[in-house]
């Protein structure tokens, strides 16, 4: 008679301890990993070249360059020391970025001034739940000033994920 006793005492919480286990595992079976992997970085990449004979350019140091982005109603600017690359994104807001080209900064003088138009169309691109949507750009035309800058060339249209594509060569006049 005393183990019926103590059975319907412990057997209301016997049931509380398998009713919250199985809550508790139904509620963690549940719950996803929404932890983006993939890299959302997608920019334009361009390098500074010089030519060297009629049908090879070499990569061309900067030493106090600028570059200023104007898209629409968004302006940055980057400064170069020593360097003859540069990356930068596009804005899905517009199909057209100016750049203004600047080969010394330390220089006002009109003739180290230079503008690249870049003409572009955006897609929408998606990646997974996790990571959800970025912006793909296909380049369509590129025009230019020719103060210090050569040529404009176009090397790679698509500007996607890929951190290896130059998209852009600038050939600057020697």
């Amino acid at each position: 008679m005393d183990s019926a006793v103590s059975m319907k005492k412990y057997t209301p919480m016997v049931f509380r301890l398998l009713i919250l286990s199985f809550v508790t595992f139904a509620l963690h079976s549940c719950t996803q990993n929404n932890t983006c992997l993939t890299p959302k970085s997608v920019a334009l990449r361009a390098g500074f070249y010089k030519t060297i004979n009629d049908t090879t350019t070499q990569d061309s140091l900067l030493t106090n360059a600028n570059i200023i982005a104007d898209q629409s109603a968004q302006f940055y600017g980057i400064n170069f020391k020593q360097t003859s690359k540069f990356s930068m994104t596009l804005s899905g807001l517009t199909n057209t970025t100016r750049l203004f080209f600047q080969s010394d900064s330390a220089s006002f003088d009109p003739s180290t001034f230079d503008t690249i138009d870049v003409n572009y169309t955006s897609q929408l691109n998606f990646i997974s739940v996790a990571c959800g949507y970025e912006n793909y750009f296909t380049l369509s035309s590129l025009q230019s000033t020719h103060n210090t800058i050569d040529t404009v060339k176009l090397s790679q249209s698509l500007v996607d994920g890929d951190v290896n594509k130059e998209h852009i060569q600038i050939v600057l006049k020697n």
